[in-house]
């Protein structure tokens, strides 16, 4: 059955190029949204749109793209500056980019391990900076798209990025876990979602709990492959098993002190960030392969 209208909201879905990211794009149009199409560079994310519209009926008005490489912290705040500028009314925020991590330790150029950075730093950093206004109207709501291994890896706060111990299934988990205990934090309206198996079954989730005319549990996560009725959106996944309010808190220190921080030092005349740590490796976020 069709859903309701949301033709009054605007949303941004990050890594919206391919897989639950465009399908979700797709449906959110389909529905009257304002979609903003984030992929990890301009050409990928326009490539998906005008994919869309050529070959889905997307009306192209309801579609604007950004680039922004989530392996480089000060492309995301730059991201958020012109998403605030242009799209001041945003409502919703599905943070769905993500990548594997790779089979070997691998850091950013602003020195954090790569998935951890990928996975969370850099969405908590978007979300942070476009809390003033997901937090400024009705049903404001980000959407947290995680994944079912976030149970299985501890966060290893003596050594977040595992540089001393790394292993990439444990690297990912963590990562993921990151993201699904942020849902709970307090400054905005947040749920995590494990999206299921496929594309379609994955956005068909997503979607639905972008829409304002359903309510949600703040700091909820909900495992589609554990569950899935659309109408029980107050499964928890014992989120108190996942998180305690220490946990959390240590959770935004860590966050704020490794992603907020780096972005101080930002040129305020040129509009990019000084003082960034070593060089380091940085991978396609869908293979995994070195791309510098």
């Amino acid at each position: 059955m069709p859903g309701s209208s949301l033709s009054s909201r605007t949303v941004l879905v990050t890594g919206a190029s391919t897989g639950v990211g465009v399908e979700t794009a797709r449906r959110l149009a389909g529905r009257g949204a304002t979609v903003l199409m984030h992929g990890r560079t301009a050409e990928e994310a326009r490539a998906a749109a005008d994919m869309l519209v050529a070959t889905k009926g997307v009306d192209a008005e309801r579609l604007c793209t950004y680039g922004a490489d989530f392996a480089r912290l000060d492309e995301i705040e730059f991201l958020a500056h012109k998403v605030m500028a242009e799209h001041p009314d945003l409502n919703v925020l599905v943070n769905n980019a993500a990548m594997a991590a790779p089979e070997r330790h691998t850091v950013t150029d602003d020195g954090n391990e790569i998935a951890l950075q990928v996975n969370f730093l850099a969405p908590y950093l978007l979300t942070c900076l476009l809390a003033p206004a997901l937090a400024g109207g009705p049903g404001g709501r980000v959407v947290d798209v995680s994944s079912s291994p976030h149970g299985t890896a501890p966060i290893q706060w003596a050594d977040p990025h595992r540089a001393r111990r790394y292993s990439r299934l444990a690297a990912h988990a963590r990562s993921r876990l990151t993201l699904t205990v942020f849902a709970a934090d307090p400054r905005v309206t947040a749920v995590s979602v494990h999206p299921g198996a496929s594309p379609a079954q994955g956005a068909r989730h997503v979607v639905r709990l972008c829409d304002p005319a359903v309510e949600i549990v703040d700091g909820a996560h909900h495992d589609r492959d554990a569950r899935d009725d659309l109408d029980d959106l107050g499964s928890l996944s014992s989120l108190s098993s996942l998180s305690s309010l220490s946990s959390l808190s240590s959770l935004s220190s860590l966050s704020e002190r490794v992603a907020l921080a780096r972005v101080t030092t930002e040129n305020r005349t040129t509009g990019r960030p000084t003082g960034l740590g070593t060089q380091g490796d940085v991978l396609d976020r869908d293979t995994g392969r070195r791309t510098t």
